[in-house]
C-alpha cells in the first residue's frame, strides 16, 4: 500500500484520535502518535490494515488524494461491506470523517467582498462573507489565515510587471454559521498601488484559511482540510481612462480595423470585465489565425492581459498555437470574478 500524503496523514491522525475517544486512547492504541524511535507514523498506519484489506484501503486513500470524493465513497463502501475490525475499522471511519469534512466544507459559501472606502479611490474595505445551506448551525474552528494578492501591472505599451503580496490575518477562532444567516467578518482595508506609468493594475485577492475543524449540526467533529473561499479581482485604471467597462467585441473590432496601435488596444482590453474576458478571446480567435505575425505581435499584450497566460511569452507563433488549442477545448481560463473599478 502506498504512503499517504502528509496532509492526509495529519487528517488521519486527528480523525483516529477522535475515533478512539481522545489523545490518550489514541496513544494507547499506538496509531495516532509516533515515538521518536521505531516505525514511522506512516508505517504504523499501514500496519493497522490487514493484508487482505490493503488494496481496498489503498483505493480509498488514492481517491482522496486525487480529490475524487465520489470514487473515494465507492471504494470506502467496498471496505465497510467487508466488516473490518479493530484498527482497520478505526481507519475506515477516519477516512469517512475526512470525506464528510470535505463535503461539509464544500457546502459552505465563503467569499471575499470589497467595498470602496468613501472619498478614497482604490482603497477598499475587505470583508469575509460566510453562510451555509444547512438546517442546523455549523461551527468552523480555523487554524489561521493569510491574504494573498497577485498583482498584474501593465503600462500603455503593454509591458507587464507581476508581484505577489501576502500577509497573515487574524480571524476569530470560531466562525458560527447559523441557518439562514450571513456572517460578516471585517478583514481590514486594502489599497491598490499606482506605480508610475500605470495603465491598469489587476489584483486577484485570495484568502487562504489554514486547516482546522468543523463541528456539524449533530455536534460531530470533522477535519476541515481545504476551506474554499471565493476570491475576487480588483482593477485600478489610470486616471485618464474612463471607468466604464467595454464590450468584448470592442477589442476585436479595433484589432480588425487596421494597423494596431498598442496603447489604444490596451485601453480597450483592460476595461473588459473579468467575467467576459473569455468572450473577448473567443472573438479574437479568428483574427489570430489569419493576421500576419507582425500584427499578431502587436496583439499579444492584449492576449496576455485577457488570458492571464504567460507561457507563450511574446512569441506570436506560440500565441497562435495557444489560441488554437484553446478553441479546440484544450486550454481555457474562465474568470467568474467581478470587476471592481474606481468610482468616477
Amino acid at each position: 500500500m502506498r504512503v499517504p500524503a502528509p496532509l492526509l496523514i495529519l487528517a488521519l491522525c486527528c480523525c483516529l484520535c477522535a475515533c478512539a475517544g481522545g489523545p490518550d486512547s489514541s496513544r494507547a492504541d499506538g496509531v495516532a502518535e509516533s515515538p521518536s524511535t521505531g516505525p514511522s507514523l506512516e508505517e504504523r498506519l499501514l500496519d493497522s490494515v490487514p493484508e487482505e484489506l490493503a488494496p481496498a484501503f489503498e483505493a480509498v486513500v488514492q481517491s482522496i488524494e486525487d480529490r475524487d470524493e465520489a470514487r473515494a465513497r465507492r471504494a470506502l463502501d467496498r471496505v465497510l461491506i467487508r466488516n473490518p475490525r479493530g484498527r482497520a475499522l478505526k481507519l475506515a471511519r477516519a477516512l469517512e470523517r475526512i470525506l464528510d469534512g470535505r463535503a461539509l466544507c464544500a457546502s459552505l459559501d465563503l467569499r471575499l467582498q470589497a467595498d470602496e472606502v468613501e472619498g478614497q479611490p482604490a482603497r477598499y474595505s475587505l470583508t469575509l462573507v460566510a453562510s451555509q445551506p444547512g438546517a442546523r448551525a455549523v461551527s468552523l474552528h480555523v487554524g489561521g489565515a493569510r491574504l494573498r494578492q497577485a498583482l498584474w501591472i501593465v503600462d500603455p505599451s503593454g509591458a507587464e510587471k507581476h508581484a505577489l503580496r501576502q500577509e497573515p490575518l487574524i480571524l476569530p477562532e470560531t466562525l458560527l454559521l447559523s441557518p439562514g444567516e450571513t456572517l460578516r467578518v471585517d478583514l481590514g482595508e486594502l489599497e491598490l498601488p499606482a506605480p508610475a506609468g500605470l495603465l491598469a493594475l489587476s489584483s486577484r485577492v485570495q484568502l487562504d484559511i489554514l486547516p482546522g475543524e468543523l463541528i456539524d449540526g449533530t455536534g460531530r467533529s470533522l477535519p476541515a482540510q481545504v476551506i474554499p473561499v471565493r476570491p475576487l479581482e480588483l482593477v485600478r485604471l489610470a486616471e485618464f481612462l474612463a471607468t466604464q467597462t467595454v464590450e468584448p467585441g470592442e477589442v476585436a473590432s479595433y484589432a480588425a480595423h487596421g494597423r494596431i496601435f498598442v496603447p489604444a488596444l490596451m485601453e480597450r482590453a483592460v476595461r473588459v470585465s473579468p467575467a467576459r474576458r473569455g468572450e473577448a478571446l473567443d472573438l479574437l480567435a479568428p483574427l489570430v489565425s489569419e493576421m500576419g505575425l507582425g500584427e499578431l505581435g502587436r496583439l499579444v499584450p492584449a492576449l496576455r492581459w485577457l488570458s492571464r497566460e504567460t507561457g507563450p511569452g511574446g512569441d506570436p507563433v506560440a500565441w497562435r498555437a495557444w489560441m488554437k488549442a484553446r478553441a479546440a477545448g484544450f486550454s481555457s481560463r474562465g474568470d467568474e470574478d467581478h470587476l471592481e473599478l474606481p468610482a468616477d
